[in-house]
């Protein structure tokens, strides 16, 4: 059979362009708005499909179709407009938040809420079972309480939660914030446990099951066993990098207060032992439960918080590149050019936001990227008003600061001669005529 190629190669085009606007529409899915408290979460569950989105508002959700939310197995993202701080599920005491019980997958997500008052017989906050897995990211779980779990309870179900905060939930039983039940096998990354209370288990009981723990705080939590983590029946519980109040078995773990700001503010206080300790070798998050950057020093913080009182790191600047020494006459109209350098070390000039810069106490009046030390990779050459340095004659080094776009403070300095302002050359009497000291008598012609 002859086949025209022409046509051939066109069937093919339009098949690729179908399957890619196909594969598009999927991955994109839609987004639907529940756009205050005057309408319900559910009602926007229930119209959702896999793939899309569901954005919720700022506000204080309560009532019937705002608890109990049932996902029916679907892989759709359930987040907050502005962050947990301004969008609140409450279930005034009445029954649980989330329920998953459809063998969801990490792909149903929950994203930026705080879930409070809720009170069930498991899980006061979160219901999963039956193989359900969903991912729950930069949560807040506070007073919520049951007789098992007071914040969640997992029965045959392995939940990740990254970035969330459990304060504040209590059970009568095990598990002050999280009970996990016959395999189950969640993973806890980078979240803070604080004034949980139980019988047993005053953050996690774990009962035939294995879940993992890393780059998180377990602390002051009460029991009557006193233990932050409980273990029975063939239970596991693999924790790394994290502190954990009484200590637990494990690499990089602390048993150290980890200074917290207190009164359910798990901010991480000045000097706390959590800042920069945690492990880079987890699929770490982007960001924190309030947006910051997830590494702003040497290296992850543990907890929920990444702290933004982490110390500047340093960088390599070239005041005057090419010069040296680096004169600088401090009555000069013209401006000091000052490189920032790309390094092993310090990768990301690309990323610095480049109105936060200060050389010795002036603002840049212009920028551009070149490669300064001729070494293949771009630096930032800034020039600053030379009369607008707050310098002296005494000063041997300067300084520049600024800050990275996601909020990382850095410093460089370098060295630097001030010279003088050069003597104008002193203006000379004798030009213009010369006047001499008197007539001049000659001899007159020879005769």
């Amino acid at each position: 059979m002859n086949v025209n190629k022409n046509h051939l190669k066109d069937y093919v085009v339009w098949l690729m362009a179908i399957t890619v606007l196909l594969w598009s529409s999927v991955a994109l899915g839609e987004t639907f708005y529940v756009s205050g408290p005057d309408e319900t979460i559910q009602d926007a569950i229930s119209v959702a499909q896999n793939g899309d989105e569901v954005v919720v508002a700022d506000g204080i959700y309560t009532g019937d179709n705002n608890r109990g939310l049932i996902f029916g197995g679907k892989e759709i993202t359930l987040r907050s407009e502005n962050g947990p701080k301004n969008c609140i599920i409450d279930s005034e005491g009445q029954y649980t938040a989330l329920v998953f019980f459809a063998r969801e997958t990490p792909k149903t997500q929950i994203v930026g809420f705080t879930i409070r008052n809720g009170n069930f017989s498991s899980g006061g906050a979160m219901y999963c079972s039956a193989g359900s897995s969903p991912t729950i990211r930069n949560c807040i779980f506070e007073g919520n309480q049951a007789s098992n779990g007071g914040a969640v309870y997992c029965a045959m179900a392995s939940p990740t939660f990254i970035n969330c905060i459990f304060t504040g939930n209590s059970a009568l039983n095990g598990g002050g914030a999280i009970y996990f039940n016959y395999q189950s096998n969640g993973k806890v990354i980078h979240c803070t446990f604080s004034d949980n209370t139980a019988v047993m288990g005053q953050a996690i009981y774990c009962f035939y099951s294995s879940p993992s723990i890393v780059n998180s705080i377990l602390w002051n939590d009460t029991s009557e066993n006193g233990t932050e983590i409980y273990l029975f029946y063939n239970s596991n519980c693999d924790v790394a990098y994290s502190d954990v109040r009484g200590g637990w078995d494990g690499e990089g773990n602390l048993d150290s207060d980890p200074v917290l700001v207190g009164n359910g503010d798990v901010h991480l206080g000045e000097g706390s032992p959590c800042i920069d300790v945690g492990t880079m070798g987890v699929e770490l998050p982007e960001f924190d439960f309030e947006g910051d950057s997830r590494v702003l020093g040497e290296g992850p913080d543990m907890g929920a918080d990444e702290s933004a009182s982490s110390a500047p790191i340093a960088v390599q600047i070239d005041i005057k590149p090419g010069g040296n020494p680096n004169c600088i006459n401090l009555k000069s109209r013209g401006v000091v050019p000052v490189a920032i350098l790309t390094t092993e070390t310090f990768e990301k000039a690309s990323a610095i936001d480049l109105g936060s810069i200060e050389f010795a106490g002036a603002k840049a009046v212009r920028w551009c990227f070149q490669d300064v030390d001729r070494d293949g990779d771009d630096d930032v050459l800034f020039h600053f008003k030379t009369q607008e340095l707050n310098l002296d004659e005494e000063s041997t080094e300067a300084a520049l600061t600024g800050t990275l776009m996601d909020g990382t403070e850095f410093f460089g300095t370098d060295e630097v001669r001030i010279v003088p302002a050069r003597e104008g050359k002193a203006k000379h009497k004798g030009k213009g005529k010369h006047k001499g000291k008197g007539k001049h008598k000659g001899k007159g012609k020879k005769k």
